[in-house]
């Protein structure tokens, strides 16, 4: 019985921002690898706040299955990212310090995908 009433809790989203939010936050957790600190950040804000759970789920399966096809361009742009010179020493300083380095950014596909579910927030957001 408590278990229903959680659920219907966590459930209770009642207007649109808050659907249109559960869709963006799983876009980003469906487009990064499932293990990493920007997706646990995710995970963290997801639960913190009152959307529609079922909806970022099924968002975020959605998402993580279409990120198996775009996997080579989000490593394509990582790389690009990763080995542009102007960042050379931003990347230096990141890679040593230790909480960065839990961020995976320093890989290819997680970089070109946080950029991309980055740059993707805000239309899939206002759509």
């Amino acid at each position: 019985m408590n278990f229903y009433k959680i659920f219907k809790t966590f459930n209770s989203a009642q207007s649109l921002w808050q659907v249109s939010l559960a869709i963006t936050l799983g876009m980003m957790s469906g487009f990064l690898p499932l293990f990493t600190l920007i997706n646990f950040i995710i995970l963290f804000v997801v639960f913190s706040i009152n959307i529609p759970l079922a909806i970022f789920l099924l968002s975020s399966a959605l998402f993580g299955s279409l990120a198996l096809v775009l996997d080579p361009t989000f490593a394509s742009v990582g790389y690009d990212i990763l080995n542009n010179s102007s960042l050379n020493s931003l990347f230096t300083s990141m890679y040593n310090y230790a909480p960065t380095l839990w961020s995976s950014f320093n890989h290819t596909i997680v970089m070109g995908s946080f950029v991309i579910s980055f740059i993707l927030f805000i239309p899939t957001f206002l759509i």
